[in-house]
């Protein structure tokens, strides 16, 4: 009997390791951690938080597939933007990557002939993902703006 319950308690803790070795997640709302990162990341222009709607119309995104967003953009002198999204499927989250890759190459085909030192910045432009939510960062420091998001992960 000690044997059967020491075995159950071996099998416990290498399921609990392997169920908590998952999927890294975002605890936080989308508001919370667009305003995490513009706080904490290092931007040279300023952004301001627009609407909602404004998100669907600059990434050409179904709204339905949306649960919550956020975004940020700049003056429109640098590519500089944050944008969070919260799917509501896994399905909606390779539509945010695809609309998110679009946006990359609208955003380059812009910025190349207009401020060609943006162009960099898009080519190390940060996106993770979190369960059903995606973020999206366009920052003069992409390695600190990726820091910045990673430990925002639960």
């Amino acid at each position: 009997m000690k044997r059967l319950l020491y075995v159950l308690m071996i099998v416990t803790v290498l399921l609990a390791g392997c169920a908590s070795g998952g999927e890294k997640e975002f605890s936080l709302s989308p508001e919370e951690l667009g305003q995490t990162i513009f706080e904490k990341a290092e931007f040279t222009d300023q952004l301001t938080l627009l609407p909602k709607e404004s998100l669907y119309r600059l990434y050409d995104l179904d709204s339905s597939l949306v649960e919550d967003s956020c975004l940020y953009v700049g003056t429109g002198s640098t590519a500089e933007e944050i944008a969070v999204f919260r799917m509501k499927d896994a399905g909606g989250v390779e539509a945010a990557k695809a609309a998110i890759e679009k946006r990359i190459a609208y955003q380059t085909d812009n910025f190349k002939d207009y401020v060609p030192a943006e162009v960099p910045k898009l080519e190390k432009a940060v996106v993770k993902t979190g369960g059903t939510t995606v973020v999206f960062v366009v920052s003069a420091n992409a390695d600190g703006a990726k820091s910045v998001i990673d430990s925002l992960y639960r």
